[in-house]
This record gives structure tokens, sequence and C-alpha cells, in this order.
């Protein structure tokens, strides 16, 4: 009985799959202002656009490096051990989901 309704079950899924899907028409509607556009000149028409030197020995100077703290290097080393100790947890827990539903 189980066997038939599985061979039905896949009859039906090879017809629908063999069917083919009809696209929605799309139409093409172009888009006109409706009036002619124009372009207007913000500020005053006077205006001259000031363009500033930039100075070149600003661009190369380097700020020394400071090396962190041991506070902070603590603090980088603990995190380090929870996130390694998590993402531990979560692939055996994974595992062990996995096997169990085998």
């Amino acid at each position: 009985m189980p066997a038939r309704l599985l061979l039905a079950l896949g009859v039906v899924g090879v017809v629908f799959a063999a069917t083919p899907v009809r696209g929605i028409e799309q139409r093409i509607v172009p888009l006109n202002p409706p009036e002619e556009q124009r372009v207007e000149r913000l500020g005053h028409p006077d205006d001259v656009a000031q363009v500033n030197a930039v100075d070149i020995t600003a661009d190369q100077a380097i700020a020394p490096a400071i090396p962190p703290s041991p506070a902070a290097k603590a603090a980088s080393t603990a995190g380090k051990v929870v996130l390694s100790v998590a993402a531990a947890g979560v692939a055996l827990g994974a595992m062990a989901a996995s096997l169990l539903l085998l």
C-alpha cells in the first residue's frame, strides 16, 4: 500500500515538473515628463568656485604605532578563547544532531 502511494506521488510530481511554466507578460510603458525639463542654476550667477591647494607633506605624515596595553591583550586573548569554545560547542552539537537523525 505505501509503495503505491509513493508511486502515485512520484507520478504526480513528474507530471507537474514536466508542464511548462508560463511567464506573465510584462508591458513596457514609456515615461514622458508632463512638461519640458529645464536646468536652473542655484546660487548667485557671479559665484566663482574656489579650489584650495593640498599640502603634499600632509599626505605623508604617519603617526607612530601604539602597542596595545596588557589589559587589552588579555581581553583579546580571553575573547579568542571564549569564541573558540563556543565554535567547538556548535560544531559538536551539529555533529551530535546529525548522528541522532541518521
